[in-house]
């Protein structure tokens, strides 16, 4: 039966064959007793021997009424009792066997839920551990990815800046270069044309054949004679010279430094640029790679969650399985072996009542 109320069910009805079998009990006594008076007083059937010599004679009495048929009736009352008991003791071995299959059956299935829930259990952690691991590494992913999108958008907004300041360095450098050209232009001009006036006013004031060439004016002027400032005069364009070439050579200077500014300039702006149009080609692919990944992990993070789902939906099918037979294990076994025990006692009373002679007839 398997369960506690199957206990109440069995006892019952071992109850009420108890009943039954003092009925054939007291119907056995009455028909060996008839028997005993058919065969005579020294046979009592059920006992060894008989007081004295009683048995031989009774052996003898059997042989000489056998052959009665009130006799024959007897024996075959008596022998229906046996077979009735007989099958009584069987059905009672065959339940014991069923009930000793039942307890071995749900120690095997006890053994069994107890070792599927904590492999369940244990597997459950681990699919947990794994699936946080996952989640943390999706998670960090996500991070490298947004710091390697913002270092490229950082990379190329430098370079469009670096580009920018190229092209206003490149228009500033043309625009100083032309003020220098001017300059020195201005200053070469003003230098030929001083040098020219220094030359005809040294003509003038230090060529002596000038004073020589005298002339009869028509009318009397004084004496002519040469302005005494004249020389000072070709000292200050002179001074005038030397300075404008002074101011060329330091525009020329200035003009160099600039230039050299310039050309340095773009020489490490070129070289950040190509470092970062570099970086960023590096990290676009490492983008691409990190987003592969990121992908893969969040496959295996789905394949995870689909494997815990149908852990917890196993767990439910074993509990479903196994919580009665677990809460209830030590009641049914307790249960089961005190029927078998109480089917031990019926048959060991019908064992008790039991007419068969111990010794045969002859």
């Amino acid at each position: 039966t398997g369960s506690g109320g199957s206990f109440v069910q069995v006892a019952s009805e071992a109850g009420a064959r108890t009943f039954a079998e003092a009925a054939l009990r007291s119907r056995a006594s009455a028909l060996l007793a008839a028997a005993a008076q058919r065969l005579g007083p020294g046979l009592v059937v059920g006992q060894r021997g008989g007081g004295g010599g009683g048995g031989g004679g009774g052996a003898s009495a059997w042989r000489r009424n056998e052959d009665d048929p009130q006799n024959k009736l007897a024996v075959m009352a008596v022998q229906v009792q046996l077979d009735a008991f007989s099958k009584v003791k069987a059905a009672i071995d065959s339940m014991v066997s069923d009930l000793k299959t039942q307890q071995e059956k749900e120690v095997k299935h006890k053994a069994f839920c107890t070792k599927s829930l904590n492999d369940n259990e244990m597997e459950t952690y681990t699919t947990k551990e794994t699936l946080e691991d996952l989640a943390d590494t999706i998670t960090s992913l996500e991070h490298a990815i947004e710091r390697l999108d913002l270092d490229i958008a950082e990379a190329k907004k430098a370079i469009a800046k670096m580009q920018v300041e190229v092209k206003r360095a490149g228009e500033l450098r043309a625009e100083e270069n032309k003020e220098f050209q001017e300059e020195v232009t201005d200053q070469r001009a003003m230098q030929e044309i001083l040098g020219k006036a220094i030359h005809r006013m040294e003509l003038v004031y230090k060529d002596s054949s000038f004073l020589q060439q005298r002339q009869e004016p028509p009318v009397h002027f004084q004496p002519y004679s040469k302005n005494s400032g004249g020389h000072s005069v070709i000292s200050l364009m002179e001074q005038i010279v030397e300075d404008s070439k002074r101011t060329e050579q330091e525009a020329l200077s200035a003009e160099n430094a600039a230039q050299s500014a310039y050309e340095g300039f773009v020489k490490d702006s070129y070289a950040s640029i190509r470092s970062l149009t570099e970086a960023i080609g590096t990290k676009t692919k490492t983008m691409a790679q990190t987003k592969e990944e990121k992908a893969e992990k969040v496959s295996a993070h789905q394949d995870t969650q689909t494997r815990l789902d149908m852990l917890a939906n196993v767990a439910g099918d074993v509990h479903d399985q196994c919580d009665f037979v677990l809460k209830n294990f030590d009641i049914r076994q307790t249960a089961r072996l005190q029927e078998i025990e109480a089917l031990g006692s019926v048959k060991a009373l019908l064992s008790g009542m039991d007419p068969r002679p111990d010794v045969p007839l002859d």
